[in-house]
């Protein structure tokens, strides 16, 4: 079979243009390198979502003495401050509305920026915000609490823009291998959560320091996203990633020579502009594109807006109702179920992806938000309590979360598999680009959801 033949192919399944016979992945180095891309890409939001702690510690009433102890209550506790009451919400938007149009620019700049360039500027620039980061857990904030959390916000647009870009390369460099190396990714970021989730509660049983705790978290943060540039260094030197890598290079020389070619009839490549071709490539994957949109939408409308200030039926009868029932009813809760979905997907996907009970599966977790909004939610003046029992929320989280993980990574090892192989970086990214803006408009909608309680 020749190349002209072979790209007419239906995706995924050319053959012809081979550098010799395929590699292993010898002791699964490679998927586990994606599985560590995974963890870095979503360090940002998961560290800065669960050092909740701290700062309810560092934006507390400091005309109360407190210690830097970790707080016994939870964000429902009575007695917060406006800012403690809403500071998750603007540090989802900080965070969503940049990795949307970074995401954006990404997958617009496949065609212009080598993925190299931009994968380790990426890397670097959230480095050194997650050390300045670590310089300001140091400093005694107390009186200028407004100026640091605007400041933290300003962190929080930063380190997310470059974490889009992470992301989207991340993305759209797994979409060059087998769909496995996609769910690693969307395996490790979920593996990633549910370690920062038991980082913070090791800390609350360990009656540490908040101030401490949120230092260690900021530094591990960096260090690991340090590790994963080191691991993504690593893949041209394994056979491996050096097959599939090259062999995309070698697909998209021949593209570009056919198309040079003016005789030939044989294949159609479209021309034109770095829009066009985003355009062409969104026909392909619409409806999966908009299926993951929704999932992240619902997902971040209700977590952790809604779902972390959600108290216990019986709030200070036991540790587990008081101190520990937030961390880990939603935010272990969350990211356990998260990375089980995620797995999942690693084993078999359903339903197909030409399937219509894929996008119907993700419309109907919008059920979700008025079973959260009838929990226990405090502080409430609007909605009455339906769910009456702690049972609820938990049941709700388990479902939520691992419904999040299966459908959210299902959506996007199918995305690259609906176009041709020299657009899969492109398919990658604006599948990454989508899943960014349902996180962002969700986290929009949560602040209207925490004033309607």
């Amino acid at each position: 079979m020749d190349d002209e033949t072979s790209l007419l192919l239906p995706p995924r399944k050319r053959s012809s243009i081979h550098l010799g016979p395929l590699p292993k992945d010898r002791y699964w180095l490679v998927y586990f390198i994606f599985y560590t891309l995974g963890i870095a890409a979503l360090l940002p939001w998961n560290f800065f979502t669960n050092a909740k702690q701290y700062f309810v510690y560092k934006l507390r009433n400091t005309t109360i003495p407190q210690n830097g102890s970790a707080i016994q209550g939870t964000a429902a506790t009575s007695g917060q401050t406006e800012l403690q009451a809403t500071f998750e919400n603007y540090l989802a938007i900080a965070a969503m509305v940049p990795n949307v149009v970074f995401m954006f620019l990404n997958t617009a700049a496949t065609k212009m920026i080598p993925l190299k360039v931009r994968m380790l500027l990426a890397g670097i620039l959230m480095i050194l915000m997650f050390t300045f980061t670590v310089v300001l857990v140091e400093v005694n904030t107390d009186s200028w609490q407004m100026e640091f959390f605007g400041i933290t916000l300003g962190t929080v647009v930063i380190v997310n823009a470059a974490s889009a870009i992470l992301q989207g390369g991340i993305f759209g460099l797994s979409g060059m291998f087998p769909q496995k190396y996609t769910q690693a990714v969307m395996g490790g970021m979920g593996a990633g959560g549910t370690f920062a989730a038991l980082a913070e509660i090791v800390s609350i049983a360990g009656g540490n320091d908040v101030v401490k705790s949120a230092f260690g978290y900021f530094i591990a943060a960096a260090v690991i996203i340090f590790i994963a540039l080191i691991a993504y260094l690593t893949l041209p030197f394994l056979a491996y990633a050096h097959y599939h890598t090259e062999t995309h290079k070698e697909l998209l020389n021949a593209v570009h020579s056919l198309n040079a070619d003016s005789t030939s009839v044989t294949v159609k490549q479209p021309k034109g502009s770095t829009v066009s071709t985003l355009i062409l490539v969104f026909k392909k994957i619409w409806m999966l594109a908009l299926s993951v949109f929704l999932v992240f939408f619902v997902t971040l409308s209700c977590f952790p807006g809604v779902n972390s200030n959600i108290a216990s039926m019986q709030q200070g009868s036991s540790p587990f109702t008081g101190k520990y029932f937030v961390p880990v009813t939603c935010f272990l809760l969350f990211n356990v179920g998260d990375l089980i979905g995620r797995t999942l997907a690693g084993f078999g996907q359903w339903p197909s992806h030409n399937s219509p009970l894929l996008p119907l599966l993700c419309v109907l977790r919008a059920g979700f938000i008025p079973l959260f909004l009838h929990c226990n939610v405090q502080p409430r003046s609007h909605l009455p309590v339906v769910f009456d029992h702690d049972f609820y929320p938990i049941l709700f989280m388990a479902i939520f979360a691992i419904s999040n993980g299966y459908l959210g990574t299902v959506t996007m090892m199918y995305g690259p598999t609906k176009v041709n192989d020299e657009d899969v970086e492109t398919a990658g990214a604006m599948m990454s680009f989508f899943l960014a803006c349902g996180l962002g408009c969700g986290a929009g909608f949560s602040l209207l959801l925490v004033k309607i309680t």
